[in-house]
């Protein structure tokens, strides 16, 4: 899953977190977001636009380290020193398992 065009969340996890259920989590705007420093590192653009990337980079500047998890993240940000790291791998589950427990399970609720 690494097409940036496939419109699939997991193609761009972090962009995806940043934009839905951890946005209220992130710095940034519709061009480029990050986790809150206080919370990590993770950081993306909205896409490869040279606006976007401008975006990603200031932020950053402003900010402090991020880190950039995707297939092919942008290999220079004005301002920043980027530091290539291994590459990492996704994985999927696509069929659940749930593995028995010697302990009750309980749903989580307000209280």
């Amino acid at each position: 899953m690494d097409d940036p065009n496939s419109g699939h969340p997991l193609d761009r996890a972090v962009w995806a977190a940043l934009t839905t259920r951890q946005a209220h989590l992130a710095l940034g705007d519709h061009r480029a977001r990050r986790l809150a420093p206080e919370y990590g590192l993770f950081a993306a653009a909205a896409d490869r636009s040279a606006a976007n990337v401008a975006a990603l980079a200031a932020l950053v500047r402003e900010t402090g380290p991020a880190a950039l998890f995707e297939a092919d993240p942008p290999r220079e940000l004005e301002g920043v020193t980027v530091t290539p790291g291994a590459p990492i791998t996704q994985m999927i589950a696509t069929t659940p398992v749930f593995a028995p427990t010697e302990f009750e399970v309980l749903r989580l609720g307000a209280r």
